[in-house]
């Protein structure tokens, strides 16, 4: 039996993997995708139950020049769906209330800035440019502002975002704007007076039908190219390219690459790349991966008087509370 060879095959069908085999398409190449699971997305997946729409990963995405440029391609334009203006408003639990995260009186003299704090933004545009090449995150903020703004500002919008620990991230790979703003202006406070106001604005959207329509889309491009309930087994490397075993409604496959593309999570990947030295799958296995849980709660309007201006509140770890925060998913979209 002929064993047929791609010039391309990628590994996992989240949207990395589903990016990237749509990429390689656009580029004229011979490419299959081999997704374990009996759907493509990933940790996008948008279900409906008892008449709500629900987000089981994240429940929007930020826009940039790419991002445009893709949703143009695979024609979903007309579909995407914009945050409401209340959504730019963000709230911090403090002493188990929210409080509003913009400039004004009510934070002012709510007890949450400390002098530090203030007196760290304020002199911000006077220290030293780091030199390092990369550095957590709360190496960095502790360095460029101090360590109260660390754990009471940045430590929950870093949760939120990542559910991760700002001490083992890394900067230039989660916030690499930040990085930006100090090589270019010095400061923080000086890249933000004076960087360029014309560039392109990120902005938080979604689709009708939600993320699963951007899913949907890739899929129905690369079309029989995407395979799922296929688990790779062994990427082996030969002389002139990979072989790849995957098991598939338990049969055994095989099948020949000029090159691969993993987007598997790194565990998974130290077990199939078995082309790789000893001391790369070590790394790969220690990679940690932050669990989350999603917690849908549903109240009648009228039972709500609280009106929800706001993207949702995030929770400082000082706070003690068993959760990274909430969002107000009715007031968003």
């Amino acid at each position: 039996m002929m064993i047929e060879t791609y010039d391309t095959i990628v590994l996992g069908g989240g949207i990395s993997g589903l990016v990237a085999a749509y990429n390689q398409q656009k580029r004229g190449k011979h490419v299959l995708l081999l997704e374990a699971s009996n759907r493509l997305g990933g940790v996008i997946n948008t279900v409906y139950k008892e008449g709500y729409r629900l987000e089981q990963g994240p429940n929007s995405i930020l826009t940039n020049a790419e991002l445009h440029e893709l949703i143009k391609e695979l024609g979903i334009e007309d579909k995407i769906r914009k945050n409401e203006a209340i959504a730019s408003t963000r709230y911090l639990l403090f002493k188990d209330m929210p409080l509003k995260m913009k400039p004004s009186w009510a934070l002012l003299t709510s007890g949450f800035l400390t002098f530090g704090m203030v007196w760290a933004f304020l002199t911000e545009r006077f220290r030293k440019k780091g030199t390092l090449e990369d550095e957590s995150i709360a190496n960095f903020i502790r360095r460029r502002l101090n360590a109260d703004i660390l754990n009471r500002m940045i430590n929950p919008l870093v949760t939120g975002v990542y559910a991760g620990d700002p001490e083992k991230l890394s900067l230039r790979s989660t916030f690499k704007k930040l990085y930006a703003m100090e090589q270019d202006y010095g400061s923080l406070v000086k890249a933000m007076f004076n960087r360029d106001k014309n560039g392109h604005k990120r902005e938080a959207i979604s689709f009708k039908g939600g993320l699963t329509t951007l899913i949907k889309a890739l899929e129905k491009k690369l079309g029989e190219s995407a395979i799922t309930s296929a688990r790779v087994k062994q990427v082996t490397s030969l002389d002139d390219g990979f072989k790849i075993t995957y098991n598939q409604e338990e049969n055994q496959q095989f099948v020949f690459a000029k090159e691969v593309i993993s987007t598997l999570p790194t565990i998974a990947a130290s077990k199939v790349l078995d082309f790789i030295d000893t001391d790369l799958k070590q790394e790969l296995q220690q990679v940690e991966y932050a669990p989350m849980l999603l917690l849908y709660l549903s109240y009648p309007r009228q039972n709500v008087r609280q009106k929800l201006n706001g993207f949702g509140y995030l929770i400082p770890k000082q706070e003690n509370q068993p959760y990274l925060g909430g969002i107000w998913t009715s007031a968003i979209f």
